[in-house]
């Protein structure tokens, strides 16, 4: 067990089977709030909430490694920004933050957000109301990660893939929604397995991007005692 989590790769395995497991549960258990993937503040939710918090505490985790080691964090700050990144999106999974943007925003902006919803109406935007709002800070994130990305190959980062899958798996997620939450789709014949496609690359991705913070951290951890 000691060896076990030693390995990215087990790690890795672990919390996919632990994935399968919770879709698995929908699947077997449709009829039963608790297991529904389209539910809110259930098992799923939850589940998937607190891995993310769980990925934030790993990346900080690297942070306090990295500044231990180097006394600064120059070229580092990527940690910041996924620990920062993936905090947010686990309080927005447990808290439903998302599923009630357009009433935060209308409360906060006013009249500015609802001419922005109206806006987006006319040019024949037709789904979720939380995606306009979303959207901006997504390309901008993606921007970045690429740019980590291809600057962590270049590096030789372990397991870089893995981030790379993780993020383009929450893309992915995010066009399916795009998708089934359009009025001719929610709630019609097959939108059930479009709720299953989105939530399941949505709970995938996230396991690969703590995959890849938990390879470095064992990689930080152990280069650290050698110290």
């Amino acid at each position: 067990m000691k060896n076990f989590f030693k390995s990215p790769f087990s790690f890795l395995l672990l919390f996919l089977s632990i994935d399968v497991l919770i879709i698995l549960l929908h699947l077997i258990f449709p009829q039963m709030a608790v297991f529904h993937l389209d539910y809110e503040s259930n098992l799923p939710t939850i589940y998937q909430g607190s891995k993310l918090i769980f990925s934030t505490t790993v990346s900080l985790l690297i942070v306090c490694l990295i500044y231990l080691k180097k006394g600064t964090l120059k070229r580092e700050w990527f940690w910041v920004l996924l620990a920062g990144m993936t905090f947010f999106l686990g309080i927005d999974e447990i808290g439903q933050l998302h599923e009630n943007i357009s009433t935060y925003m209308k409360e906060i902006i006013g009249e500015s957000a609802v001419l922005y919803e109206s806006s987006i109406t006319d040019l024949g935007y037709a789904s979720t109301t939380w995606l306009p709002y979303y959207i901006g800070p997504f390309i901008v994130l993606t921007l970045v990660v690429a740019y980590f990305i291809f600057r962590f190959m270049k590096e030789k980062i372990p397991n870089v893939w893995m981030m790379a899958v993780g993020w383009g798996l929450f893309l992915l997620a995010i066009a399916i929604e795009y998708v089934n939450t359009m009025p001719h789709i929610m709630f019609q014949e097959g939108y059930n397995e479009y709720v299953i496609a989105e939530e399941s690359l949505e709970i995938f991705g996230a396991t690969f991007i703590l995959a890849f913070a938990g390879s470095v951290l064992i990689e930080k951890m152990t280069s650290f005692r050698k110290v």
